[in-house]
């Protein structure tokens, strides 16, 4: 099976310390929720993930939280990309 790659935020050097200055674009941060929330919902699926054996509601509720904020906010970004691309 292929190692999956987990999109980082690259360490500016010289040649882009310039455009780390400006803001990353709609399109950027899509990616970036959208990976977040695949690896946040992969550690928790399934018989070994880390909700498995999870007592804590306070925890699953929060994890669930978090999951949804990621989708929304993922959704409300894919909103202003597809209104860019048109």
């Amino acid at each position: 099976m292929a190692e999956r790659t987990i999109a980082r935020p690259s360490k500016p050097n010289a040649s882009t310390a310039s455009a780390c200055a400006s803001k990353p674009s709609a399109s950027d941060l899509l990616e970036n929720k959208q990976t977040q929330l695949t690896s946040l919902l992969t550690c928790c699926h399934g018989e070994d993930g880390l909700l498995a054996h999870c007592s804590s509601f306070d925890l699953l509720s929060n994890v669930l939280w978090l999951a949804a904020d990621l989708s929304r906010e993922a959704g409300e970004l894919y909103q202003e990309v597809a209104a860019a691309a048109r």
